[in-house]
């Protein structure tokens, strides 16, 4: 049997469709371990770090604080260079994500498509 992609057929609508992937906000759920990664902050302050970083630190509390579940790909991307986290780990340790603050999909090959796109 032959296997034809989505967009296999036509170019101009899958370079929309990457297009429109690109400038989608993704939020991401992250497990435990994940977590305590993230945010341990050794050599400065949790405030410092994050002004650092350029990131909100009122974003940033309240995930610490677990107010929110959710991490905004980019951020959860700059903490994890900061903490030299290796991209295979953090794909392994996202529970799932949210597409435009709405839409949780929970697929692993989903979570890869994204990484490939987004970076």
């Amino acid at each position: 049997m032959i296997k034809i992609g989505l967009f296999d057929l036509n170019y101009r609508k899958k370079q929309k469709f990457l297009d429109k992937v690109k400038k989608t906000k993704f939020m991401c759920k992250v497990n435990d371990q994940l977590y305590a990664k993230l945010l341990d902050f050794k050599d400065c302050s949790f405030r410092s770090t994050l002004l650092k970083l350029n990131i909100d630190p009122t974003v940033m509390n309240n995930f610490k604080q677990k107010k929110t579940k959710y991490i905004d790909f980019h951020l959860l991307l700059k903490l994890a260079e900061y903490q030299n986290l290796r991209l295979d780990f953090i794909k392994q340790n996202i529970n799932n994500m949210r597409v435009n603050r709405s839409t949780d999909i929970q697929d692993k090959e989903f979570i890869d498509f994204v990484f490939e796109n987004k970076i």
